[in-house]
This record gives C-alpha cells, sequence and structure tokens, in this order.
C-alpha cells in the first residue's frame, strides 16, 4: 500500500486513487476516492469517464456518485 509522508497539495488524493486503482487495490481507491470528497476536490468530476467502468457498480461507488449527486450510471458506456 502506498503511503504518503508531509503535506499533500490539493487532489493528492484523487491521484492516489488513480494508482490504487490501476494497481487493482479497489478498496484502496475507494478510500482515497472518499478523501477526495472530504476534500472538496474539483477532480472528482473524472469519476464521470469511462476509466471507471470497472467498478462502477460497487456500491461504495455508487455510494459515492450519490453524495455528488451524478447520476449513478454517470460514465457508463452506452449499453451499459
Amino acid at each position: 500500500m502506498l503511503r504518503s509522508k508531509g503535506r499533500r497539495e490539493p487532489g493528492s488524493s484523487f491521484h492516489l486513487a488513480l494508482i490504487h486503482y490501476g494497481l487493482g487495490e479497489t478498496d484502496e481507491a475507494m478510500n482515497q476516492l472518499e478523501k477526495t470528497y472530504e476534500e472538496q476536490s474539483p477532480q472528482l468530476v473524472y469519476l464521470q469517464w469511462p476509466l471507471w467502468d470497472d467498478i462502477r457498480a460497487a456500491p461504495r461507488f455508487q455510494a459515492l456518485l450519490r453524495r455528488m449527486n451524478f447520476p449513478e450510471t454517470a460514465g457508463a458506456s452506452p449499453g451499459a
């Protein structure tokens, strides 16, 4: 698991989420996405991208979309 030291810049939680997601560490990716939400990062708009389609149906991801008032199918590929 990746750890950071010291003060982090805004948006760094989102970048960590991307890294963890790419490594297949979806629980930690979700932890970082939830932290990104708490930081009120504008980078959360990127959750609408198809990049996240593999975990889009996950309950935690859906709950995050609901908290942000995004459609639960935001970014889903056509026909999904």
